[in-house]
């Protein structure tokens, strides 16, 4: 159960809508929470003049308003708007916002590719499959790279891997374990990748998978004991509001 937070401003009748992962916002403690556990996903969908507009419309916080009016006609940075609004709405105490200016900074400092697969990692945790996937290929393709390495695009393309997978595209989720294994060479990467071909291909292309890798005996039987072990879900009593429910979720992951 989470820590309540008291609201001591109005909540707004007309909610700010955050684009990235179809939430409304109805007030600036929602906001503040938001910024706080989702800071890889602030962006211009926050940092704007539509958000000070609100602010001012329907939070009621016309001084507010005006300083992230300020800030963002001048030359500004991210930070700094962000800063301001959870400094104004007294989301944080004075401790806890100079944590929070570390880590803007430490995130401000890391190559671009690293931001992208942060931003890629927070919208897969929402469920938000379609755009994590447009970020995790920004950020294979990125210029901006740092000293990242191998081991860095093979984490990329695991990820990538179980977003496919989580959308049952089990031929591009094959492609992309298979990657990530090419380059990390770890036994969590191979399973995932092996699984997938069982999945797509079947028992008879898996075991053939299983000899082409030299997987061990040991291996085989633990994989052998995990597959056995994903059970069938139950077939549910009202099937059409059971596809419609699916249907819902596969359009809200997806966007579609």
């Amino acid at each position: 159960m989470g820590i309540p937070i008291l609201c001591q401003i109005p909540r707004a009748s007309e909610p700010w809508y955050l684009e990235n992962i179809g939430l409304n916002i109805y007030s600036a403690e929602e906001l503040g929470y938001f910024i706080c556990n989702n800071l890889p996903l602030v962006d211009q969908s926050i940092v704007c003049e539509g958000l000070a507009q609100w602010v001012r419309s329907e939070l009621k916080m016309v001084t507010l308003s005006g300083k992230l009016m300020n800030i963002l006609q001048g030359p500004y940075t991210d930070r700094d708007f962000i800063l301001t609004l959870l400094k104004e709405i007294c989301y944080m105490n004075s401790r806890e916002l100079t944590a929070f200016d570390q880590k803007l900074d430490e995130l401000e400092k890391k190559p671009l590719a690293v931001r992208l697969k942060k931003k890629a990692d927070t919208l897969m945790q929402h469920e938000k499959y379609t755009r994590a996937l447009k970020y995790y290929r920004e950020a294979l393709v990125c210029e901006d790279q740092g000293n990242t390495g191998i081991q860095f695009r093979g984490t990329v393309y695991n990820n990538l891997g179980c977003v496919y997978a989580r959308l049952f595209q089990m031929e591009e989720a094959c492609e992309c374990f298979l990657r990530a294994y090419e380059d990390l060479h770890t036994l969590h990467v191979l399973k995932s990748y092996l699984f997938s071909v069982f999945l797509k291909d079947g028992e008879s292309e898996y075991r053939q998978k299983l000899d082409e890798f030299g997987v061990d005996e040991k291996s085989r039987v633990k994989l052998a004991r995990e597959i056995a072990a994903v059970q069938m879900p139950d077939m549910p009593e009202n099937l059409d509001e059971a596809l419609r429910d699916w249907t819902d979720t596969y359009h809200r992951n997806t966007d579609m």
